[in-house]
């Protein structure tokens, strides 16, 4: 399809460093940039090929933005505090474990291995995108490995944190993410929240979409497990 970018959002492999040489090379024949986000899978290598990993999906950095026909795309790295992305042991490890442990202890549903949260660095950067894209009347999607809502086992650890930066800015226009494979949708404050399904579970089915932005809408064109629909936007 003639696409002007293909949006990765994270768990290009599972298990062994290795992998990313077999499935990279499938993206080559897209012919247009893929922009990526790294998910809980991408981590599952050994500890001394954690740091690599950022590189090695020639990604810049861990999260970044970016800018297509006037929108501004926020790709978060939801897995920076967590207890897969940094070696065992290390600080990052023991910050992720400590509020893991104490996430268990509130019995919050997302208190599970498979996710992950962003740091307070991150929240401040993520909070002056949005206001710059605020005074340049830009339209934004936010988009990240793990979902904000529904609040169940597959959430970011600090998304209440996450919720309440978006809503300061009247410039997001949707959140877009992976990492449940179920997928789902959920619509807040007039914001879809999309959670794109994963192409695993049914053998021979595929699962993905071509996404069409308008001022007062998202067209989907699912393919294999996605379905298609018209989601409403707010306009401001």
């Amino acid at each position: 399809r003639d696409l002007p970018f293909t949006l990765h959002l994270g768990d290009l492999i599972d298990r062994d460093f290795a992998s990313f040489d077999a499935v990279l090379p499938l993206l080559e024949p897209l012919g247009h940039p893929v922009r990526h986000l790294l998910g809980n899978h991408d981590y599952t290598v050994a500890d001394a090929e954690k740091a690599g990993v950022v590189a090695k999906m020639g990604m810049a950095r861990d999260y970044y933005s970016f800018t297509h026909s006037g929108v501004r795309f926020v790709m978060l790295d939801t897995n920076e505090v967590s207890t897969y992305k940094h070696p065992a042991g290390s600080p990052q490890d023991q910050t992720g474990e400590k509020l893991l442990a104490q996430l268990v202890a509130e019995k919050a549903p997302s208190a599970k291995p498979w996710n992950g949260g962003i740091s307070q660095d991150q929240l401040a950067w993520l909070d002056k995108e949005l206001a710059d894209a605020d005074a340049a009347k830009q339209p934004v999607i936010v988009c990240a490995h793990h979902p904000l809502l529904p609040e169940d086992t597959h959430v970011v650890w600090n998304r209440l944190e996450i919720l309440a930066v978006l809503d300061k800015h009247p410039c997001v226009r949707a959140f877009f993410n992976g990492h449940n494979h179920a997928g789902g949708e959920v619509v807040r404050n007039g914001i879809p929240f999309i959670t794109f399904k994963s192409l695993l579970h049914e053998p021979g089915i595929t699962a993905y979409s071509s996404v069409r932005l308008y001022a007062d809408r998202i067209g989907i064109d699912g393919n294999g497990r996605e379905k298609s629909r018209v989601i409403p936007l707010k306009t401001v």
